[in-house]
């Protein structure tokens, strides 16, 4: 069964695959434990879920991600330090990440 993760905070960053396609990943963050994730990646644009409260985003390992609307951009002290590093490092592929606002990415649709 695929996980469903519920981060308090999210951040849309992408990257341009080898085809020269938008993959979006998730950096998300739960504020209680100053945990955080970085999702698989997907290449399809979210839905709003019928309560509208949330953005439901599955993604390539078949994890689902419910991603509260109003929480763009939120993490803590420590998790946007870890944020910032991942952006300017990128992956160890050597792969460059990009962070996008999410209402650039809607544009897409």
């Amino acid at each position: 069964m695929a996980n469903k993760h519920k981060p308090d905070g999210w951040v849309v960053l992408t990257f341009q695959t080898i085809d020269d396609k938008a993959c979006y990943v998730l950096f998300c963050s739960w504020r209680d434990d100053d945990a955080w994730r970085v999702s698989s990646g997907s290449m399809v644009l979210p839905h709003l879920s019928p309560c509208e409260n949330y953005w439901i985003w599955p993604q390539i390992s078949g994890s689902t991600y419910e991603l509260p609307v109003n929480e763009e951009n939120g993490y803590t002290y420590y998790t946007g330090g870890v944020l910032e590093d991942l952006l300017a490092k990128g992956y160890p592929d050597g792969t460059q990440l990009k962070r996008i606002a999410f209402k650039d990415v809607m544009e897409d649709k």
